[in-house]
């Protein structure tokens, strides 16, 4: 196969079948003239076909049975297309975004083109898939890298000097020939640094030979709904792969979400919980996560001294990530607050011998199930994962390369400025309105209906802030709301809002539970579902944090428990319940 590729097995194959052919009819009718006729005429169809029939390269590299679509989009250039010995590998550019795909399912996207200030969300994941476990660890000098991939990652792991060697493991020869062709010079660490070793064989069988330990081990793995991947998820490959870290090492994989469903991220997930002392859960872009354990000792927090170290400084500035805050906003829970939720779903854990998820991924992406609403509680109206984590973790800054994760971040940020300098030139027109209506003068306070209108908007601000603002910046929009004409005449129901939503962002738990319980006292304050809602699940988290755990339980099945959530709040309250369950998500 890698020397004839497709066509040229195809046409072997032909070949012989028309051998067996004639050598029937020759056998059959014991006449020459007939076979050698018919040998002519099929040699020359063969031949035909072999010279002037050429494959679609674009329908061969559009991985139909995953997209739908039969080919790439007319812009695109096939760069690259040949079949190894595992797998077909193709290297497409479509304006200029450069993909490396397995069989035609894209296994990783880099922006080449030059000039061009967008970042693919695949590069956010490669270059934080090797920041985080470096952030770590104090002396990360002996790393593996299962998987070449666009060699980013490696590439990224290697920008660090205290790094000492990177050993890139990879299955199939023409990855790493592929990488080179679409992404050099954005990967030029992986093929150019005297520290970088590539090795081309199996993974088991590489570090089963191996007899020194590695500080750092990142696996890469395709989706878990892929054929054959579901094994690189299962108890077997964690209990595995953990013998070959140091006593302090730490071991990262990327977990994609976005076509999947969390009873199989419950399963995946439940399988290093059984084999790491402690693992966290970081976000991505919504889509996928990293999940980065240790064997022996509680996971080390992420440290700022690798944006002291310019090479790895700079792909993290590429990305977005420009300090130690970016790093922890993306945190959503360590092994203490996960296993509960995990625990919930009932999953087994995922095992060679119980291979639930090769089961069952492959039914739900067809399905087009996600598991998205986990890193989407990063997007509450509320800190509940701060709150869990018992962590003040300061908010993202403003990005300096836009994607997709970064935009809350960046709206809550406009909002803080437009406080600041008292102009609204920067915000979207629905949040400028809310800004304008929290400053309305003393006069238009006392219009009928204002108290609303202005509560509405104070509402819509404190919904955004919540969870994308530092502690300062939240203090400040605060003492702006507090000192605007309205709060001075405001009625007793928007007084108490008031309350419960500054005990949100000061994540002032004794506050929060008594504004929330005066709320729920007095119904006509609560002008829906969505308020009862907000109220319940503040009161909830709160009581969790002041280890009240049982009348967490009480509230939420009060309020929640024979009803069917809508699907914003499911993972939410499924979380709460099952914290208040466990009395462990809330270190004391």
């Amino acid at each position: 196969m890698p020397l004839v590729g497709v066509k040229g097995v195809i046409e072997v194959g032909a070949a012989i079948q028309i051998a067996v052919g004639i050598s029937g009819v020759l056998r059959a009718s014991g006449q020459r003239g007939p076979a050698f006729a018919s040998t002519a005429d099929a040699l020359g169809i063969l031949g035909t076909c072999a010279l002037l029939v050429q494959f679609d390269v674009r329908r061969l590299t559009a991985g139909v049975y995953r997209t739908g679509d039969v080919s790439q989009p007319q812009e695109s250039k096939v760069r690259y297309l040949r079949d190894g010995k595992t797998a077909t590998i193709s290297v497409v550019e479509t304006r200029g975004i450069v993909a490396i795909a397995t069989n035609g399912k894209p296994d990783a996207a880099i922006m080449m083109a030059p000039n061009i200030n967008a970042v693919e969300m695949d590069e956010v994941t490669m270059v934080l898939a090797a920041a985080l476990p470096v952030s770590m660890h104090s002396h990360p000098q002996r790393v593996a890298n299962i998987g070449i991939g666009s060699g980013l990652t490696t590439h990224t792991l290697l920008s660090s000097p205290r790094v000492h060697s990177v050993d890139s493991i990879e299955i199939e020869p023409l990855k790493v020939e592929a990488a080179r062709l679409g992404f050099y010079p954005r990967n030029r660490n992986l093929f150019d640094d005297s520290r970088s070793h590539i090795y081309l064989e199996d993974a088991k069988t590489f570090f089963s030979l191996q007899h020194e330990g590695y500080d750092v081990i990142v696996a890469e793995p395709s989706n878990p709904w892929v054929s054959g991947v579901a094994t690189l998820f299962s108890q077997e490959f964690y209990s595995r792969v953990k013998r070959y870290l140091k006593p302090d090492g730490i071991f990262v994989q990327w977990l994609q979400i976005y076509e999947t469903h969390m009873t199989v991220v419950a399963s995946i997930v439940s399988s290093p919980s059984a084999n790491f002392a402690d693992y966290a859960i970081y976000n991505v872009d919504y889509s996928n996560l990293l999940i980065v354990a240790t064997q022996h000792t509680p996971l080390p927090e992420p440290g700022a001294s690798i944006f002291a170290e310019a090479g790895l400084r700079d792909e993290l500035n590429h990305v977005g990530v420009r300090n130690l805050a970016d790093l922890e906003s993306r945190h959503l829970g360590h092994k203490r607050t996960v296993d509960s939720l995990i625990a919930s779903y009932g999953s087994p854990a995922n095992s060679h011998y119980f291979p639930f998820v090769d089961l069952n991924a492959p039914r739900l992406r067809f399905m087009q199930r996600s598991a998205v609403e986990l890193p989407s509680t990063l997007l509450l109206p509320m800190p509940m994962i701060e709150m869990l984590s018992a962590r003040e973790a300061n908010a993202a800054t403003v990005p300096t390369t836009v994607v997709d994760t970064d935009l809350a971040s960046a709206h809550a940020a406009a909002i803080d400025a437009a406080f600041v300098r008292s102009s609204t030139e920067a915000l979207e027109r629905s949040t400028a309105s809310d800004v304008l209506a929290i400053q309305i003068d003393e006069a238009s306070c006392k219009i009928a209906g204002a108290d609303a209108v202005w509560r509405n908007a104070v509402r819509s601000i404190a919904d955004v802030i919540a969870n994308k603002l530092p502690p300062e910046a939240r203090r400040r929009i605060w003492g702006k709301i507090e000192s605007a004409a309205c709060a001075t005449h405001a009625n007793v129901e928007t007084r108490n809002w008031l309350t419960l939503l500054e005990a949100v962002a000061t994540r002032d738990a004794v506050a929060m539970r008594e504004a929330a319980q005066v709320l729920l006292r007095s119904p006509a304050m609560l002008r829906g579902p969505a308020d009862l809602a907000y109220v319940v699940t503040a009161q909830a988290l709160a009581e969790v944090r002041m280890g009240k755990e049982q009348e967490a339980t009480r509230l939420l099945k009060q309020h929640y428990g024979p009803v069917e959530l809508p699907q914003a709040l499911e993972l939410p309250i499924r979380w709460l319940r099952a914290c208040a369950a466990s009395n462990a998500c809330v270190k004391r």
